[in-house]
């Protein structure tokens, strides 16, 4: 006998807290139909997608798989169902939807449930990369949105990210779901030991160090390309974001974009010495 359980919003604020599944699954559905509405195109083939179950990385695992019938490796940290009354995250059932939909058009679509700050984790994605996924990408998306990040080298370090304007107080009207109300907020400034961690959490640092493991396993492909998400958004959210402890963390994946792209020119132009001297 199957259980039906009863599925009711539940709100933090405005954060949703609960979750439909057979609503994750139509919004995969309704995404993947938009990208194969607007037809095939070239792209990348093998695509590693780290923060792949929502949001930019969800669409952009869609676009690849649906648009250019890419092979995809996701990454993310969800929290899967305890039992038959408490359901997992949307991420969660994204993730399986994805990979059910994905697979249906004879694509790989692997899923990798964990923390994507550890070594553990690249290790096993390097590893699954060398063994079933033809042993090379060509595309690594860095689109990771966390709360927090424990230091992969010193796991009693943990860094700590907030959204706040630097400097100064901002106030200004926010939509409360949880009441049903339009609340007068004030965020504070943050403080020098908030902006260092989330610039930990939200910069570039932890890209590089994939694209260093990557590289150093020699599992990324000629023409291998990578990007991270940016953001600047409006006037109004300017003073928490760009111009707040997010827009710092940006600017720190800017100054670490500029050293990967050193890292793959070098690594470009020794292969092209070693063809030169072979010849």
């Amino acid at each position: 006998m199957t259980k039906m359980i009863e599925v009711k919003p539940v709100f933090k604020g405005n954060v949703a807290r609960s979750v439909n599944p057979a609503g994750c699954h139509q919004e995969i559905l309704n995404q993947i139909k938009y990208v194969e509405a607007k037809g095939r195109y070239e792209g990348p083939k093998k695509v590693l997608i780290l923060g792949a179950s929502s949001s930019y990385g969800l669409a952009t695992r869609i676009t690849t798989a649906f648009g250019a019938r890419a092979d995809t490796i996701g990454v993310s940290f969800e929290r899967g169902p305890k039992d038959e009354e408490k359901l997992g995250s949307a991420g969660w059932y994204n993730n399986i939807y994805f990979r059910q939909e994905a697979e249906k058009k004879g694509l790989i679509a692997k899923n990798f449930i964990g923390d994507a700050f550890s070594n553990a984790m690249k290790e096993q994605v390097i590893d699954y990369i060398k063994t079933e996924f033809g042993g090379k990408i060509d595309l690594l998306v860095y689109s990771l949105a966390s709360p927090k990040r424990i230091d992969p080298n010193e796991p009693e370090k943990v860094y700590t990210s907030v959204i706040k304007p630097i400097g100064q107080s901002v106030s200004g009207k926010n939509i409360n779901l949880e009441t049903e109300t339009l609340d007068d907020v004030t965020i504070e400034p943050a403080n020098d030991q908030e902006i260092a961690d989330t610039i930990k959490v939200m910069g570039g640092e932890d890209w590089e160090f994939w694209i260093d493991a990557l590289k150093a396993a020699d599992v990324l492909a000629n023409g291998f390309k990578t990007t991270l998400y940016s953001y600047i958004g409006t006037d109004v959210t300017d003073a928490f974001y760009h111009s707040g402890t997010l827009g710092q963390a940006k600017t720190d994946a800017e100054k670490h974009a500029h050293a990967i792209q050193n890292k793959i020119n070098r690594a470009f132009y020794n292969q092209v010495s070693q063809i030169l001297l072979a010849n």
